[in-house]
């Protein structure tokens, strides 16, 4: 966390308390995506959590769940704009550095 500064640190941990239902998003939206039925609303739905979540990370410094989030919403773009892509092969390799991202920032409480 930052500094001394009393706001700042209740943000972080209120940021830091947040990762668990952010990580149950992301799980819910990868079991769609493996699972039969509306694979493409949960892909959409799995790059938007990870797109906001690569947008909010690096704000609290959690620069390494940053980039996971960015890997993970780059190649779940990818897949939706070319379902056919390759991508697919290391999206769940990406996910699971996310979540394992997101439960290395929990620790950090």
């Amino acid at each position: 966390m930052t500094g001394n500064d009393p706001q700042i640190e209740a943000l972080c941990r209120r940021y830091i308390a947040s990762l668990g239902d952010k990580r149950a998003a992301l799980e819910a939206a990868w079991r769609g995506c493996c699972a039969d039925g509306d694979r493409e609303s949960a892909l959409r739905e799995l790059a938007s959590l990870a797109h906001r979540l690569a947008g909010s990370a690096g704000s609290y410094g959690f620069d390494e769940l940053g980039l996971q989030a960015r890997n993970v919403d780059r190649l779940a773009s990818i897949l939706l704009a070319n379902p056919a892509s390759t991508a697919g092969k290391n999206l769940a390799f990406e996910v699971t550095g996310l979540l394992d991202a997101i439960d290395a920032a929990r620790q950090q409480s």
